[in-house]
């Protein structure tokens, strides 16, 4: 039987349709518009269910990362009862909470890695915090499973309680098995840093960007402290003597009068050392030093230096032999002239003033002179650079006591006074602030280890953009004790001719205008009562980035005559400044420099008595 067809709005329904026709009216639809509704509903239905997927998932992985985050957290606090136990010389419980570490590390690692986690990861966007996250977890395991068992053998070995044998005695032992330990976590650090460079660093969560900068910083920090210790293992046995008997000239450097490496030669030790034990073999003043004098072939000097220093006669003055900055230099020159006028090889130089003294009375507990003068970390540095002036006006007197100090603190050491940790730890602050340095020329292998350290006071030898300045004090007097000075280095423009920059340089005295003996403020370069009475004239030296040039030079806003010279292929431009007490000048250089040398900035720092201020602005193109 046929049906009827009814018409509506241009659509045509059958009889038997009503209830549907009704249906769809009552929808909105039209019969026929609704035959072909069941593939949107269907399609509908899938993108619902997309995004339920889609939220299970994104909840799956936040729920992960949270938890995931915990145990990292949890992690960081077992490193420390690691760290914590290994000082106390407690092996077992830093074992036992290395496991703790390992255990929550693997977790986090599994929680940011699963499939749900991985697909997620993989989408264009917003994946990338994920990648980053589950990158992190993964190398915090790594640095668990792989570094850290290495560093806890070492430190097992290096344990203080393993490292000291006797009162002057160093048992070699120890630091001979931390060697192979040390550097497999030296290079695993290394390895691993470079894969945190290489995770996605942009367009990621806040949370995660910090945690990457976090772990960044901590990376580094180890790193550097591992290297070194991996250094000191290395180098320690064979300076101790581990193969024959060593001997160092120590040089006191006094601070108020400046050199490039810190301060004059005051008085000198010879330290002597086998099998691990250290003994002080001599200590004097300046005053006992021979008068020598040798030749560049002699010190092993390059061409350049005289072009530079050769006005100092850093070849036959002692005090002089230090006014390059360049540490390695000066222990050239001071080995070459106490091997020519003793007949004695030296095996080793080692340069120190009067603050790393007072680090290693903070550590050892103060000592007390034959005369009842008590010196301890609160006054060892004003004793040595300011109050002896006062105290003892007849110059041997001075330089006796100098000598009285050395000896007592040395001697205070040796006795067995402090503990190894707390000297090791005062030695790596003196060494960190470049107030104490090494050198080993006759034994290159072992001076190419200590040139990767801080101990080293080397000269940078890179073409890296590079900003610091150096005082050498040219009159003689003392009162580098009031010297500060700060510097401002700021880049402007770059192209491909070349990048220009501005080195600001503020040079500060601030010596009193009366009260102070007349011994620190005696100038020798010119006749008593010519100058005013606390000036202070020195040679200021700006060491610039290799290949860099200025097209305009200052001084407190007139134009001024620099020499130019270069050393280890950094320019360097240099100038004498006289300043009365109380005055200060400020030197501006307008600086070219080569294009392309690296965008991040090296600092050279002289130690001195008054910390400079640096303020270095990277270059941003």
């Amino acid at each position: 039987m046929r049906l009827p067809r009814w018409r509506l709005a241009g659509a045509t329904y059958t009889r038997g349709h009503e209830g549907g026709m009704i249906m769809a009216l009552a929808n909105g639809e039209t019969p026929r518009s609704r035959r072909g509704g069941r593939p949107k509903r269907r399609g509908l239905a899938i993108i619902a269910g997309l995004l339920g997927v889609l939220l299970l998932a994104l909840a799956w992985v936040g729920v992960r990362g949270l938890l995931a985050r915990r145990h990292l957290e949890q992690a960081r606090s077992g490193v420390a009862d690691v760290r914590s136990h290994l000082l106390a010389g407690d092996s077992t419980q830093a074992a036992a909470a290395l496991a703790e570490v390992q255990g929550n590390t693997a977790q986090a690692r599994r929680l940011t890695a699963d499939p749900i986690w991985r697909v997620v990861a993989s989408t264009p966007y917003a994946g990338r915090s994920l990648r980053t996250a589950g990158g992190l977890a993964a190398t915090v395991d790594d640095l668990a499973r792989q570094t850290l068992p290495d560093l806890l053998a070492a430190g097992a070995a290096l344990a203080p309680s393993r490292l000291r044998t006797g009162a002057a005695s160093v048992n070699l032992a120890p630091l001979q098995q931390a060697q192979t330990p040390l550097a497999q976590a030296a290079t695993t650090l290394d390895a691993v840093s470079r894969r945190v460079v290489a995770l996605p660093h942009r367009g990621i969560l806040a949370p995660v960007a910090s945690a990457v900068q976090e772990l960044e910083r901590q990376l580094a920090s180890i790193s550097g402290q591992v290297r070194d210790a991996s250094a000191a293992a290395r180098l320690l046995p064979p300076m101790l003597g581990a193969s024959g008997p060593r001997r160092y000239f120590v040089a006191m450097q006094n601070n108020a009068e400046a050199r490039g490496t810190g301060g004059l030669l005051g008085a000198f030790m010879i330290l002597e050392a086998d099998q691990g034990r250290v003994q002080l073999a001599r200590i004097a003043s300046n005053a006992e030093l021979p008068p020598v004098s040798v030749t560049p072939l002699e010190a092993g000097l390059p061409p350049e230096y005289m072009d530079q220093y050769g006005n100092w006669a850093p070849l036959s003055i002692w005090a002089d032999a230090n006014v390059s900055p360049h540490f390695p230099y000066a222990a050239q020159i001071w080995a070459a002239m106490w091997r020519k006028s003793t007949g004695q090889s030296i095996d080793g130089v080692i340069a120190l003033d009067p603050f790393t003294l007072s680090y290693l009375l903070q550590a050892t507990g103060p000592v007390q002179l034959a005369d009842g003068t008590a010196v301890s970390a609160d006054n060892a540095v004003s004793l040595i650079l300011k109050d002896e002036y006062a105290t003892f006006p007849d110059v041997s007197q001075r330089k006796q006591f100098l000598v009285d100090i050395g000896r007592a603190v040395v001697e205070h050491i040796l006795s067995g006074a402090g503990s190894p940790r707390a000297i090791v730890t005062a030695l790596g602050r003196a060494g960190g602030e470049g107030r104490l340095l090494i050198a080993t020329p006759p034994h290159p292998d072992e001076q190419s280890v200590l040139e990767a350290t801080p101990l080293s006071g080397v000269l940078p030898d890179t073409a890296q953009p590079m900003t610091g300045v150096v005082v050498n004090d040219a009159g003689g007097s003392k009162l580098d004790y009031y010297l500060s000075y700060r510097l401002l280095y700021s880049p402007s423009t770059c192209s491909a001719a070349g990048r220009q920059a501005r080195a600001v340089i503020v040079v500060t005295n601030t010596a009193p205008t009366s009260g102070l003996p007349d011994y620190p403020v005696m100038r020798v370069d010119r006749p008593p009562g010519t100058y005013p009475r606390g000036q202070t004239r020195v040679w200021l030296s700006y060491f610039g980035t290799s290949g860099a040039g200025f097209s305009q030079a200052m001084v407190d806003g007139a134009p001024a005559l620099l020499e130019s010279h270069v050393e280890r292929g950094h320019s360097v431009f240099s100038l004498y400044l006289s300043i009365d007490p109380g005055q200060q000048h400020t030197v501006t250089l307008s600086l070219m420099e080569p294009p392309g040398a690296g965008r991040f900035v090296t600092t050279l720092r002289q130690p001195s008595v008054i910390p400079p201020v640096h303020t270095v602005k990277n270059y941003s193109c």
